[in-house]
């Protein structure tokens, strides 16, 4: 029974399908023979290859049906499009302080090095000379943050007590972040700017003239014997200072420096001295800048 519903629902959807097409074709008017066709399309075929024929009412009716809806799609289209147009937010304007240079600026970062020398508040060391490199980025319009690496070397005087225990000089390396802010814009003529600095770990460094034998011992009993040639002291260093800006170009500045700051010493050495000589240094450097600029570095 299933089976016969199924084909006489197909019948009739057949039956009504050729129903449809029978009745599309046949209210049209007819646009000539089959052969006058196939005569117009023929290779021989010489002159004009069209075909006139009268507009089919129903053509006629479905044509102006079409352009109708045309005409209706088109202005809802119009329509539609001034709503968007009418309801897109506009974009957000850009900030009054925006200056494309100014922010060129901030994004450049800045690899310098200084080179300086300087003087102690003790007799028993001739001076101190540094080599200071570092990279800085911008905090703000008028302040650039600094981290930096120095290597410092102090000479022993001949008048110093210790001057035939130590070998030459005492070399110092630190590490620390320096923030310097500018009292006139950035890298102008004769620019001042001024410094504050920390070191997170000064590390004092010396040779012995001659090594120093270090026994030990547990009750009189011999334990061990150790060979020490040198030793290190650390320490914290804290500054202040105030720069100018000499030369400008394009991608290197050039400017100069004084900076007065103290150095604190651990209470001991590497190899477990006490430190009974070296007390606090109070120093001012003085030296020049040069520094290169990092475009799009941050």
């Amino acid at each position: 029974m299933k089976t016969r519903l199924n084909y006489l629902q197909l019948l009739i959807m057949l039956i009504s399908s050729i129903t449809f097409i029978h009745c599309s074709t046949a209210s049209h008017t007819s646009r000539g023979s089959l052969s006058e066709a196939m005569e117009k399309a023929s290779d021989e075929h010489e002159g004009d290859r069209a075909i006139e024929t009268e507009a089919d009412v129903y053509d006629q009716y479905l044509e102006d049906e079409y352009n109708d809806f045309q005409e209706t799609r088109n202005f809802a289209n119009n329509e539609e499009r001034k709503n968007e147009i009418k309801h897109t937010p506009n974009p957000p304007s850009p900030p009054q302080h925006f200056d494309p240079e100014e922010d060129k600026e901030y994004n450049t970062g800045y690899l310098g090095l200084k080179i300086g020398s300087g003087l102690l508040n003790s007799g028993d060391y001739t001076g101190i000379q540094n080599v200071n490199l570092y990279i800085a980025g911008h905090i703000n319009k008028k302040t650039l943050l600094k981290i930096y690496l120095e290597y410092a070397w102090s000479p022993v005087s001949h008048t110093n007590q210790y001057a035939y225990s130590i070998k030459n000089s005492v070399r110092i390396i630190s590490a620390g972040i320096e923030v310097k802010a500018y009292t006139t814009p950035p890298h102008t003529f004769m620019g001042l700017n001024m410094f504050l600095g920390v070191s997170f770990k000064n590390f004092m460094y010396w040779k012995y003239k001659n090594p120093i034998i270090i026994e030990e011992t547990i009750n009189g009993g011999y334990i061990d014997r150790d060979r020490i040639t040198w030793d290190i002291l650390s320490g914290n260093e804290l500054y202040i200072g105030i720069g100018v800006n000499i030369a400008q170009f394009y991608d290197v500045n050039l400017g100069g420096y004084i900076s007065p700051g103290l150095i604190f010493w651990d209470a001991d050495t590497f190899h477990d001295f006490d430190n009974d000589v070296f007390k606090t240094f109070l120093y001012i450097k003085f030296g020049l800048v040069i520094e290169f600029k990092l475009h799009d570095f941050f």
